[in-house]
């Protein structure tokens, strides 16, 4: 039998509780941050937490959410789990009306006492992984992509920025980047938008739910609000039965009780009422101007290879271009690459062994994206196996080949 040794927070929370049996190893404390606004584009988080071998759910926790709750510059407690000893992995969704909006997931090592922040971002809209191009294993979402529940151990999910100037700008005004932990979010400006409004990071100030407009101007129905008040008004708790509980990625977003698909859908295009602009089109979640989107070059989903350009829905290398929405010119995956203008074949050029510019030793060859020299090879995309040259299979000092 261990020794229950929690700290402050931890002991806090058992307090709440109530009591706690010692029965479990450890305990999870699931944290969340968001970058939806609270009260109007989420009413609720709830978080699930599973084996990270086997996928054997373990426990569920949930936390509602009101207007005023903060949820970027504070994480939020959604709660704890006893648990034994062991690796998990925690799914968080944002809910709005009865129907799951966003996600996002963290894994947890748990021995003793834990605690797990989940980013639960709005790029992260729910039934977004795996797209259409995705492989079948990319389930989770992670800085608006697609990733696989292990990607942080593989190390294909890294942080994407480190200051707030690294983070693309929001469209609206009103918004304004923010780099947190090496996530970027979307984030209000103090002050930008008036009493009773809030910020839309793509369509500016709008009106909290059943709040007066300002001035008598009716500026639209917010990106999640088309059935009159949200559920955070003083009117009440929301009617669970005002409409149907829908299963990702659908909403109700023209109030006749079926869901709808919000998913390549330019009117309400990953939020009901987010309406694609001018020379947009609704991939996936996301409205895209597809005349120089590298990911939907011309159309949606159609993606420039490593190195191409996208130039007015056509992907370019050099002088080689292909037809609007045809996606890569030179071979996908890590078989070819646009290096200085040329398609290329990265699994066996030794200029550009695994990647452009990534160039083997004399007398090596490629081979897989790896530089190789007789037994000895390298790792993909990791250059030069021989620090001088390669001779008859061996490693030499000196040019002999």
């Amino acid at each position: 039998m261990f020794g229950c040794r929690w700290s402050a927070w931890v002991l806090a929370a058992v307090a709440a509780a109530g009591s706690w049996g010692c029965e479990s190893d450890g305990l999870l404390a699931v944290q969340v941050r968001s970058d939806l606004v609270p009260g109007v584009e989420v009413d609720r988080f709830t978080a699930e937490v599973a084996t990270a071998e086997g996928g054997a759910v373990v426990g569920t926790v949930e936390r509602a959410v009101a207007v005023d709750t903060e949820l970027l510059e504070a994480t939020l407690s959604v709660g704890e789990l006893g648990l034994p000893s062991g690796v998990y992995l925690v799914r968080a969704y944002a809910w709005r009306d009865g129907s799951q909006v966003a996600e996002g997931f963290g894994r947890a090592s748990v021995d003793g006492a834990q605690a797990v922040v989940v980013d639960v971002e709005r790029r992260c809209i729910v039934g977004l992984c795996p797209g259409p191009t995705d492989p079948p294993q990319a389930t989770e979402c992670r800085h608006g992509r697609c990733v696989s529940p292990d990607c942080e151990e593989l190390g294909t999910c890294a942080s994407e920025c480190t200051a707030d100037a690294e983070c693309p700008a929001p469209t609206a005004a009103c918004a304004q980047s923010r780099c947190l932990d090496g996530t970027c979010f979307s984030d209000a400006r103090p002050g930008a938008c008036a009493a009773g409004r809030y910020c839309d990071p793509d369509r500016g100030c709008l009106p909290l739910p059943g709040a007066e407009t300002d001035a008598g101007v009716d500026a639209g129905p917010g990106p999640m609000d088309d059935a009159g008040p949200g559920p955070m008004d003083d009117a009440g708790p929301p009617d669970v039965d005002a409409g149907p509980t829908c299963e990702p990625p659908g909403m109700d977003c023209d109030g006749d009780g079926i869901c709808d698909s919000v998913r390549n859908d330019p009117l309400n295009c990953g939020f009901c009422g987010r309406e694609c602009g001018a020379g947009e089109e609704c991939c996936g979640t996301e409205c895209v101007d597809v005349s120089d989107d590298l990911a939907n070059c011309g159309a949606c989903f159609a993606g420039c290879a490593t190195g191409e350009t996208c130039e007015a829905g056509r992907c370019r290398c050099g002088t080689t271009a292909g037809g609007v929405g045809e996606g890569r010119v030179c071979p996908g995956g890590f078989l070819g690459a646009c290096c200085d203008g040329a398609c290329v074949y990265v699994s066996s050029d030794t200029a550009n062994c695994g990647g452009c510019g990534i160039r083997c030793a004399y007398g090596e060859t490629c081979s897989s994206q790896d530089c190789v020299c007789g037994e000895m090879r390298g790792t993909a995309g990791g250059g030069a196996v021989c620090s001088g040259s390669c001779c008859a299979g061996e490693c030499s000092c000196e040019t002999c080949c």
